[in-house]
């Protein structure tokens, strides 16, 4: 398959953005800590998995991003991954 007719994958797309934008704000170190386990996401992964490591990877880049080089406005939610993931 060329290019042009090879499936489009939404969530390698997705992850390949999300790493160059936290790249581009925060850095490789703390682009490799909040992608880590990512990798692993393909379209077949389940929707809840999807959900968990999304949340895990917001969690680590917030705790590891100084709130004052953040370069869009954060709302805090008051929920962590774990708690927001329970009823999943």
């Amino acid at each position: 398959m060329d290019d042009k007719t090879e499936k489009f994958d939404f969530e390698k797309n997705w992850r390949e953005r999300l790493s160059r934008a936290v790249e581009s704000a925060a850095g490789k170190g703390i682009r490799d800590l909040v992608l880590q386990g990512g990798e692993g996401l393909t379209q077949d992964t389940g929707t809840t998995e999807k959900i968990i490591w999304t949340c895990g990877a917001l969690d680590l880049l917030a705790e590891n991003t100084a709130e004052g080089t953040q370069r869009a406005p954060s709302v805090s939610v008051g929920w962590r991954a774990t708690s927001a993931t329970r009823h999943l």
